[in-house]
């Protein structure tokens, strides 16, 4: 599968220029033979705000929702093209910070995160309650969104319910540098998946994003990588090379297994 981590600028509260922005991104992709598009973490809302009425304002509302699937929706189909994308949600009077991934002819599922740090939008969000493995042409796509990365448990169970790559819309700003030089590269590794993060460049409400956007293999081995400019990364993923979790060095000397050599009985902090 051809994908790519569409690292941009983004229009702060204006989620209808973010989403032309996007759509056009989609039918540019699709000429390039892609088959999933992955944006950053709030790419269609923004996410530097600094009080809960100042959140509220920046999240999609139900109407707003349902015009933006209808739209986004019909761009998937009409270039057959897949498309991870992130915003600000209200929903049921909590707001979620939420992935949802459109695929063509098939209805949109959607994530929302459950790591929150104290920074941005996600200081007033509501955690989700799920972690989810969506499938599309084959290839096991476990979603995470930014802070989700930190704690090992969330891309373990993701690669334990059978993830072959964590799709990872990100806000890295400044600050976060080893999450985008380092963190990618040990989740990939560690459970021997590809990784795929899309961050953000440029400033907004004076926090600047420092990009970095990388696509990872399965042995940790960077593939392709960004600096802190707007551009998109594509490469090419084979989900088996993922599905082969036992790694051999020397043929009967040295062999292990990524998963199968964990002991979860020993694991409880008591």
């Amino acid at each position: 599968m051809r994908i790519a981590s569409v690292q941009c600028d983004v229009a702060f509260g204006d989620w209808k220029s973010n989403l032309k922005f996007a759509q056009h991104q989609l039918q540019e992709l699709a000429r390039l033979g892609v088959e999933l598009a992955i944006f950053p973490e709030c790419s269609l809302t923004g996410y530097c705000v600094d009080s809960p009425e100042h959140a509220t304002a920046i999240c999609l509302t139900d109407a707003e929702r349902a015009a933006m699937f209808t739209e986004l929706q019909a761009t998937v189909d009409a270039s057959n093209i897949a498309s991870i994308v992130g915003y600000a949600s209200l929903e049921d009077g909590n707001r979620y910070n939420v992935a949802t991934l459109f695929a063509p002819g098939e209805t949109p599922r959607t994530y929302r995160k459950a790591h929150l740090p104290f920074l941005g939008f996600d200081r007033y969000a509501t955690p989700g309650g799920q972690l989810e493995v969506f499938e599309f042409r084959g290839v096991r796509i476990g979603v995470m969104i930014c802070f989700d990365m930190r704690p090992p448990e969330c891309a373990r169970t993701l690669a334990l319910r059978g993830a072959d790559l964590l799709a990872i819309p990100t806000n890295w700003p400044e600050g976060a540098e080893n999450s985008a030089e380092h963190g990618v590269f040990v989740r990939a590794a560690e459970n021997k998946v590809f990784v795929a993060s899309a961050n953000r460049v440029g400033t907004e409400n004076g926090v600047r994003f420092i990009g970095l956007s990388k696509i990872v293999g399965p042995s940790g081995q960077l593939l392709c990588t960004a600096e802190d400019t707007a551009v998109t990364l594509i490469h090419d993923i084979d989900p088996e090379i993922a599905r082969q979790k036992r790694t051999v060095i020397r043929v009967g000397e040295y062999e292990y297994e990524t998963l199968g050599a964990r002991r979860p009985e020993l694991y409880s902090p008591r």
